[in-house]
């Protein structure tokens, strides 16, 4: 989630959650489009804790979700090529890594 409110602070301090694309309708959508997705009902692969604090979990599907807390955002991972492109997140990770190598004497991924 915090990749998502990196990209767009109005999503900081509320309830939100990244969800998987709709395998049965995957049109591709970049990373640079709008990807809210308030009303999907994919598959949660990341929540704020502003909304696990609603009681809502990984793995829920959008609707359960929306159930627990109606005030959730969604925001879908972005699509290429009918697939998830985790390419956003990948570079995300490998910053936080970068920065715990300099401060850190072992660091794994």
């Amino acid at each position: 989630c915090e990749v998502e409110r990196q990209r767009d602070p109005s999503l900081r301090g509320i309830p939100m959650g990244v969800t998987q694309y709709d395998p049965f309708d995957p049109k591709d959508i970049g990373i640079e489009e709008n990807r809210r997705m308030d009303k999907s009902n994919g598959s949660l692969i990341a929540v704020s804790y502003e909304a696990r604090a609603a009681g809502v979990t990984r793995q829920m599907r959008g609707k359960e979700a929306r159930e627990k807390c109606p005030d959730l955002v969604l925001v879908q991972v972005p699509v290429s090529h009918s697939k998830s492109d985790i390419n956003l997140y990948r570079e995300a990770g490998a910053a936080v890594v970068e920065v715990l190598a300099e401060f850190a004497t072992a660091c794994e991924r």
